[in-house]
């Protein structure tokens, strides 16, 4: 039988195995040929060898099949994906996903109408200008299970734009399912236009209280006619209070309301105590604050009535505007501070303003004022005022330690130099809590006055950990060079503390200071640090680092030295050379990932000598590989294409550690890496592209059309094209990022860009605009 022989053949030849030809394709035309001729009978060998016969020629180095041929290898490829013939689908259905024509497409789709989950992943994979009829043919359909329809909705609707969304608010609104329709509403936050108001309004009466509530205060924030705020205000008060304050939050974006003000005013009157809360938070936001505070200073209840007065002077206090300040301090200097539920809220309120800056003499001599009155308009108003610093100092002593500290901070923070003896006194004597201590700390450290003392005090070593960092930091923060210099070097060697969490802990408080606020002259020690750091890691990762996250939670030591070094390097320092004998090749590999950007001439030559150790775990040897390839990329370095090649070269070492393989080159998000033969070609064809011009640039990143490459590299690509000069490729590019990534904003961006550089404006701002709904929190 020809079957037969065709796979004694490949054994003889020793091919590779299915699972690979998947990722690499087939070595040539006669091996494809002779597959489509005569498949296997393994029905997971068949899928595999089919969708590796579909792997675009950037790939393979073979031109792409057609006709009789493409169309077989398509099906033969589906039936297996579909048949569940394969354990890991994934590498298959990104396989297939870029070379899906219309009768594999309607296939999929009946079959996911059907309840397919696979066909369902698939469709959803395939690019959107092809799928996009589908997906709302099934997000329609009532007959398909409600998860699946929602799934078709969530890329529909974002895909497809305002047409989309048109064309299913009357199936889906109607449609009896709940969970659909507030799926719809979601989807419709970024679409919202202004004629969108009447039609909310009619669905937040829906007789669903789920549906109805999601609507309303999106209708809230597009109505402007004045009959219906009032309409949609009266429906808020009728809702739960959650929803109610955010619907009137929402109404109160339209802009000034005098007759919602004054409605919300009248119910500070009621007797009901959650209605009066409701209109004191939102009322500021329906009229400009001088008017509010004239409109609630002439509602004012007259003295005599001192139980309807404290709320109302509460709910003024509350608004931003000189006069309702000055009224309500003069009630509080007047007795106001006894009303036991609204003294102190209004204190709180006017801690911040200085109207209440002339009674504040009057209220911190009168010893029956209550402190939770005193205290919140001491500790606001400590800057501005001496009467405030004074009643802070006199009463510290009796104060509870959270005081305390709040005290001294507010003192710190004022930073007058009378106040400098004091915090001394406060940060020297281990009797005060070590918070307040550590405050008094910080307040010093911003007066230059007081920086010599502290690097005094840095010799009596503190013993309390909060104490000596917040000391360590107050002088890296805001100390001149040597004072920077001495702490972070007394930081990075403290032997104060036996326990060694404390030691690191100090370590990690001072890197972090640095990183913080960096200067180009500390990276020769934070450098050292960083070596030190390496040497004396421990080997927690013989045979291959985790993900760089977990790398860091496991080795915070160096991941705080390089990450304070590399914005000392982005600040302009100059990285020294460094001793890294015995330093463990995970810990350095991870410090390389850190540094790459702002030292990869550094980077690339640490990786390299990394990867050549002779008793390397090959997980390891790989991220080194691709790391040193990732600097080169960095650096725009004739070498960047030789160390990708390099890695091509070991598709069985690729295949055994992707991940190892996206990390190193930097990858945000490694699960598009189920095909990395196909991402390294790809990042190959990018870096020849940088190096080259003209035509043979255009051609490179032409030749990533084809298939489903990457989005993120699409747009590389089309960057590149821009570059040079060629926004029509350019827009090329872009759109095919974005049919093959439609709920993304990067291949918009794009698109926006080649618009604006081949001067259609209309376009790019049609672009600009998609960009803004698929931005998560830019509406």
């Amino acid at each position: 039988m020809l079957i037969a022989a065709l796979v004694l053949a490949a054994q003889a030849q020793d091919l590779p195995e299915p699972a690979t030809i998947l990722q690499t394709g087939f070595s040539s035309r006669e091996a494809r040929s002779a597959f489509l001729t005569g498949p296997p009978a393994d029905p997971a060998a068949r899928t595999m060898l089919a969708a590796g016969a579909l792997a675009p020629e950037r790939v393979c180095g073979l031109p792409p099949l057609a006709g009789e041929e493409r169309a077989r290898a398509l099906r033969l490829a589906l039936d297996g994906f579909l048949a569940g013939a394969v354990d890991e689908p994934e590498p298959v259905r990104e396989r297939l996903r870029g070379w899906l024509d219309r009768p594999e497409l309607e296939r999929l789709a009946e079959e996911a109408r059907a309840g397919s989950a696979p066909a369902r992943r698939l469709l959803l994979a395939a690019p959107a200008p092809d799928a996009l009829d589908l997906w709302a043919a099934l997000a329609l359909d009532r007959s398909v299970a409600e998860e699946a329809r929602s799934d078709f909705l969530a890329h529909w609707i974002p895909a497809g734009g305002r047409p989309a969304l048109e064309r299913a608010l009357e199936p889906i609104l109607s449609d009896p399912s709940p969970f659909l329709a507030r799926r719809l509403l979601g989807l419709w936050r970024p679409l919202l236009e202004p004629c969108d108001a009447a039609r909310l309004r009619q669905v937040s009466t829906d007789p669903r209280a789920s549906v109805a509530d999601t609507a309303l205060p999106m209708w809230a924030r597009l109505e402007r006619d004045p009959e219906r705020r009032r309409e949609c205000f009266e429906r808020a008060l009728e809702r739960p209070s959650g929803l109610r304050l955010r619907t009137l939050r929402a109404l109160a974006t339209g802009g000034p309301a005098p007759d919602l003000a004054a409605r919300l005013a009248a119910l500070l009157d009621g007797p009901d105590r959650e209605l009066h809360d409701l209109a004191a938070q939102v009322l500021p936001a329906f009229m400009p604050a001088p008017d509010l505070a004239a409109l609630l200073l002439e509602r004012l209840p007259p003295p005599d009535r001192p139980d309807a007065l404290a709320p109302a002077i509460a709910a003024l206090a509350r608004v931003d505007a000189p006069a309702s300040h000055r009224r309500a301090a003069a009630w509080l200097a007047d007795g106001g501070w006894a009303e036991p539920r609204f003294g102190a809220a209004v204190a709180r309120a006017l801690s911040t303003s200085p109207e209440v800056d002339p009674f504040l003499g009057r209220l911190f001599a009168d010893s029956r004022v209550p402190p939770e009155v005193a205290r919140p308009l001491a500790l606001g108003r400590a800057s501005a005022s001496p009467e405030a610093r004074l009643w802070l100092r006199r009463t510290l002593p009796d104060s509870t330690a959270l005081e305390q500290e709040q005290a001294v901070r507010a003192l710190a923070e004022a930073g007058h130099p009378d106040d400098l003896a004091l915090l001394q006194e406060i940060a020297s004597e281990p009797g005060w809590p070590a918070p307040a201590r550590a405050a008094a700390l910080e307040g010093i450290a911003r007066l230059p006055e007081g920086r010599p003392w502290l690097l005094e005090l840095l010799e009596g070593a503190p013993v309390e950990y909060e104490v000596r960092a917040a000391l360590i930091r107050g002088l890296i923060e805001h100390g001149d060079h040597h004072q920077r210099r001495i702490a972070l070097r007394r930081a990075l060697d403290d032997a104060s503390f036996s326990d060694p969490d404390y030691r690191l802990g100090l370590r990690l408080a001072a890197l972090a200071a640095t990183e913080a606020m960096p200067r180009p002259a500390d990276a020769p020690l934070l450098a050292e640090e960083l070596a030190r750091e390496l040497r004396r890691a421990p080997d927690l990762f013989p045979t291959g680092l985790p993900d760089p996250r977990r790398a860091a939670a496991a080795l915070p030591a160096v991941h705080a030295a390089a990450r304070a070094l590399r914005r000392c390097l982005e600040a302009g320092g100059l990285l020294p050379e460094l001793d890294l004998e015995g330093a463990t090749p995970a810990a350095l590999l991870h410090a390389c990932s850190v540094l790459a950007p702002a030292a990869p001439a550094r980077i690339q030559l640490w990786s390299r000598n990394v990867a050549e150790r002779s008793d390397l775990d090959p997980s390891l040897r790989l991220r080194a590989q691709a790391l040193a390839a990732r600097a080169a990329i960095l650096r725009g370095s004739d070498s960047a294409v030789a160390a990708l090649e390099a890695l091509l070269r070991r598709p069985d070492v690729v295949l055994a550690h992707p991940w190892d393989l996206a990390f190193g080159l930097g990858a945000e998000d490694s699960r598009m890496w189920v095909l990395p033969i196909d991402r390294l070609h790809e990042e190959r064809i990018l870096a020849r592209a940088a190096a080259a011009g003209g035509a043979e640039r255009a051609d490179l990143l032409r030749s990533l059309l084809p298939g489903a490459a990457a989005p993120p590299n699409l747009v590389e690509a089309g960057r590149l094209a821009l570059a040079g000069g060629d926004p029509a490729l350019a827009a090329e590019l872009g759109r095919r990022a974005a049919a093959l990534a439609p709920t993304e904003p990067g291949p918009r961006q794009l698109l926006a860009a080649a618009a604006r550089a081949a001067g259609d404006l209309e376009q790019a701002a049609r672009h600009e605009a998609a960009v803004r709904r698929l931005t998560p929190g830019s509406g």
